[in-house]
């Protein structure tokens, strides 16, 4: 009985967080890209409504956004991309879309914990938009 607790528990701090990052990624919030020539740039990303799509902004006022269908998502990753070109210095601190073009975005988070819930979340909504574009 104590294991179920713990389960129930769990699955309860999971949808939490879970939940969390939707909210915060509908409403959309700064990232730091890492550029391939070095340096980082700050972006504004979000998700939409469906949270089938990821877009990314210069600013959180540019009506301009580059939308990335989650479909279009290859891998997400702890880290770069093999062979990629970016500065892994804070390795630990990135995260990497890599996309069915080979095209890598590679974001640096905050700390380990923000770039495990981002991987996590993210990954978990493209595989759900890939299934759902199979029915």
């Amino acid at each position: 009985e104590e294991e179920e607790e713990l389960v129930r528990q769990q699955r309860s701090e999971a949808k939490k967080l879970v939940k969390e990052f939707v909210k915060t990624m509908v409403k959309g919030r700064p990232f730091e890209v890492v550029l391939a020539k070095g340096g980082t740039r700050k972006v504004f990303c979000s998700l939409n409504r469906k949270l089938d799509t990821f877009r990314v902004r210069k600013n959180e006022s540019d009506k301009q956004a580059r939308e990335i269908k989650l479909t279009h998502i290859g891998e997400i990753l702890f880290g770069t991309a093999e062979g990629s070109e970016v500065d892994n210095t804070d390795e630990h601190l990135l995260a990497t879309l890599v996309l069915h073009t080979r095209e890598t975005l590679t974001f640096r988070m905050q700390d380990t914990e923000e770039r495990d819930k981002f991987v996590m979340c993210l990954a978990m909504f493209t595989d759900q938009a890939v299934k759902a574009g199979k029915k």
